[in-house]
């Protein structure tokens, strides 16, 4: 078991391995309102280079991940208000609603993407 599939776990987060040893996630998430992934030391970017799949919603919110790395698909709902995402990496598909308000990212760069709504 990998150090983030424990660490994922440890605060509810659902993960199973792909046939390639990378993580598929139920939802994505930070540790809780109070605490960031950043303020225990762990780094998402690196995080995310794990990561090909959240089967439901994913909310970056004042999450500190750039690069979305490995991450082709998010089955749910995608927050990314006031995130520090700027680079999709390989992510595919949205299957329902992106919120962007107050991030890096732009309806332009989602077209085709997502199959809900933009929403700013």
């Amino acid at each position: 078991m990998k150090k983030s599939q424990l660490l994922l776990e440890t605060i509810g987060i659902e993960v199973e391995e792909d046939k390639n040893g990378k993580l598929i996630l139920g939802e994505y998430r930070q540790p809780s309102a109070n605490f960031k992934f950043d303020d225990i030391g762990i780094n998402e970017d690196k995080l995310f280079k794990d990561i090909v799949e959240i089967k439901g919603n994913a909310d970056f919110e004042f999450s500190k991940v750039a690069n979305l790395g490995n991450l082709q698909s998010i089955g749910g709902n995608a927050n990314f208000t006031c995130s520090n995402v700027k680079s999709l990496g390989n992510l595919q598909s949205i299957e329902k609603d992106a919120y962007i308000a107050n991030s890096h990212l732009t309806k332009d760069m989602l077209q085709g993407i997502v199959k809900g709504k933009i929403v700013t």
